[in-house]
């Protein structure tokens, strides 16, 4: 067997597992968020004349708060399941979100934008775990 088909095989017995398009949509939608928090929040930002060190501060406080909570959240939500660690996590990530959309668009101190980015960042719901999770289950 090639190496081309020892990589390309199991991938393309994906599309036949059941249940495998709903996962695969399931995977997109869950990480919209992720991937367009950044971009949002410069653009916010930009809008309301921050310079790019800010915009990079805000974001940076977001990311190194994620990287230290994200095992530990991970670590809770494989005791308690998925769903009770899910939903205040979701929760928690749209009320920082929009907190720190509201301080950048009335200009508030930019600490308070550091406060918000910081959990709006740490708090992003981990997709990519649950859909490894599912997808694990499924293939098995």
């Amino acid at each position: 067997m090639q190496v081309k088909d020892r990589v390309i095989a199991p991938h393309a017995r994906l599309p036949r597992i059941k249940g495998a398009r709903g996962l695969r949509v399931a995977s997109v939608v869950a990480g919209l968020p992720v991937a367009m928090f950044s971009l949002a929040t410069l653009v916010i930002m930009a809008l309301r004349q921050y310079s790019y060190a800010q915009m990079g501060d805000v974001l940076a406080a977001g990311l190194i708060v994620r990287a230290v909570l994200l095992p530990l959240l991970a670590a809770i939500g494989n005791r308690y399941g998925p769903r009770r660690v899910l939903i205040p996590q979701v929760l928690i990530f749209c009320a920082a979100t929009i907190a720190l959309m509201q301080d950048a668009e009335f200009r508030k101190p930019i600490s308070m934008l550091y406060l918000a980015g910081a959990i709006a960042g740490a708090t992003p719901s981990p997709a990519g775990s649950r859909s490894c999770r599912a997808w694990s289950s499924r293939a098995a």
